[in-house]
């Protein structure tokens, strides 16, 4: 299974049928630890963009008079 979804571009020496040189080795494995960093940071940095956002438009309704409120417990 995994052998169908792996990216040959970054695995050439599949297709190949021999072992990857060392070149070879060290650029995928870049790559997959390049991958594997964007994967982990783009949550953590959409959560903080969402944040700063929030932050922005709340200020923004508090300087028209706007006010929070909660949200009535026990509705949707």
């Amino acid at each position: 299974m995994l052998t169908t979804l792996l990216d040959r571009d970054i695995f050439p020496w599949l297709d190949a049928g021999k072992d990857p040189t060392d070149h070879e080795r060290d650029r995928a494995s870049t790559i997959v630890a390049d991958r594997l960093c964007g994967a982990v940071a783009n949550p953590i940095i959409r959560n903080a963009q969402e944040q700063r956002q929030l932050e922005l438009i709340g200020a923004w309704l508090d300087k028209r008079g706007y006010r929070k409120q909660s949200h009535p417990s026990g509705r949707p």
